[in-house]
């Protein structure tokens, strides 16, 4: 049985928009950064790159943009990978169903 705490985790592409949110300081997002660029992100690709652009913009000001482009390079990549993935997994469902008809 899951504890109250338990029941309450979420996935980290859900937690880490929360966090980039609530960071109001360079260490803190760089920090972020870091963590990001090291995980293995499944899903939610596109809303951790739009608030990491957003808070950059808000924290760097002048030069955001060199902030964010490693891990956002890294965060697309991810996601062509997840992407090339599932159709992967689609074509070899569809391959099981005409083998089973």
């Amino acid at each position: 049985m899951l504890t109250t705490e338990q029941s309450k985790r979420r996935p980290f592409h859900e937690t880490i928009v929360d966090a980039i949110g609530s960071t109001n300081y360079h260490n803190e997002l760089g920090c972020l950064i870091r963590l990001i660029s090291v995980t293995k992100i499944p899903k939610g690709h596109d809303e951790i790159i739009a608030a990491l652009e957003e808070k950059c913009r808000t924290i760097y000001h002048d030069g955001w943009e060199s902030a964010v482009a490693g891990v956002k390079t890294g965060l697309l990549e991810q996601k062509a990978e997840a992407e090339r993935e599932e159709a992967f997994e689609s074509l070899a469902l569809g391959l099981d169903e005409l083998w089973l008809a």
